[in-house]
């Protein structure tokens, strides 16, 4: 049975608008690049955000069934839009709203080898590299649950040879006849090993790659760089291992970045002063990189701590204005009053619900 909508999602907005124009080709397709689901989403969640009074889950989550309220009115939305099936991008979706979409729509899932996908946006690419990698292990995982929910999507790879016929045959299953193919073949690319350790430390991406048929060839060790060894601290600390963010950091460079982590792993181990001593040689009259005074205000009455809460401005970014809010709290002021003094009002930095742009 041929579907009212087919949506296209993807780890590259290109890819994804290149899709979308080929399929808007075939006969009974309408290609709608200018219809974004994402936007849309975003303003209805920021509506119910700021007016709703729903019980929220953890960051801010919506009940289940407001969840599929919503889905259903993205799914009903390319429908009303003209005739034929309505061919829409669906980009950064959240994942809920994709894995309910999956049921309601037929998709196609485009994914390319992630090392494609890369652009250095900093002056240091390994962390370019480590934050791309955990954005696109997020959204392949979104993908993957969205096709395991609906036999009318599939998960196409872009490395994998015989991907335009495969993506064929599924349309076909659709009622969809192409006049040529909507993907081709990519030849798999190859980064040193640096670029690739880094792109790798997400512990979500080598699955992800087994799963997909791509490469994963050797890594350097955290030891090769600094950059991945604060990388390497910074996943064992979000998993609660200090000893293995200790041993890692010793082949990282006393920046500021890498003290704070230092810093972390000492007051962990309920070594304030320690980790005090290591803040300080970043800061001047509490002002300092962010990293720093965020871990500086988590030593609570520390002297180091002190200062750096004097020295926050509205203008700060937005994670020190929340750690001085935490530090308000702590120090026993109400939580209301703290958000105002930190300017932190509508950021859900306390029940995960943003309101605020």
């Amino acid at each position: 049975m041929t579907p009212t909508c087919l949506l296209v999602a993807g780890t590259d907005a290109a890819d994804v608008g290149r899709v979308v124009e080929v399929l808007g080709t075939a006969p009974g397709l309408r290609a709608r690049p200018g219809l974004s689901l994402q936007a849309l989403h975003t303003t209805v969640d920021s509506q119910l955000r700021a007016r709703d009074g729903l019980e929220r889950g953890p960051h801010g989550a919506l009940p289940g069934w407001v969840e599929a309220a919503v889905a259903d009115f993205l799914a009903s939305v390319p429908a009303a839009v003209g005739q034929g099936v309505a061919v829409v991008p669906a980009l950064d979706l959240p994942d809920p709203v994709l894995r309910r979409l999956a049921v309601r729509t037929a998709g196609l899932a485009v994914v390319d080898d992630p090392r494609r996908g890369f652009q250095v946006q900093s002056a240091d690419p390994l962390h370019d590299a480590v934050v791309w990698g955990r954005r696109w292990a997020q959204r392949v995982e979104s993908m993957v649950a969205a096709v395991q929910r609906s036999p009318r999507w599939m998960l196409a790879s872009l490395v994998d040879p015989t991907v335009a016929a495969r993506v064929s045959a599924f349309l076909a299953q659709l009622g969809v006849r192409l006049p040529r193919p909507v993907v081709s073949a990519r030849p798999p690319l190859q980064w040193d090993p640096l670029l690739e350790a880094a792109l790798r430390v997400d512990p979500r991406v080598d699955p992800l790659l087994q799963q997909l048929g791509l490469r994963r060839p050797p890594v350097a060790p955290p030891s090769a760089h600094s950059t991945l060894a604060r990388a390497h601290a910074e996943a064992a600390l979000q998993r609660g291992d200090v000893d293995t963010a200790r041993a890692v950091l010793e082949h990282a460079s006393a920046d500021g970045a890498a003290d704070a982590l230092r810093a972390a792993c000492a007051r962990r181990l309920g070594d304030a002063f320690g980790a005090a001593s290591l803040l300080s040689e970043h800061l001047d009259h509490g002002r300092g990189p962010d990293a720093v005074r965020v871990e500086a205000l988590a030593l609570g009455a520390e002297r180091v701590a002190v200062e750096v809460a004097r020295a926050v401005v509205a203008s700060d970014p937005e994670p020190v204005r929340v750690a001085l809010a935490r530090w308000l709290v702590a120090r026993g002021l109400d939580a209301e009053a703290a958000e105002v003094v930190a300017a932190v009002e509508g950021t859900g930095w306390r029940t995960g619900v943003r309101t605020v742009a």
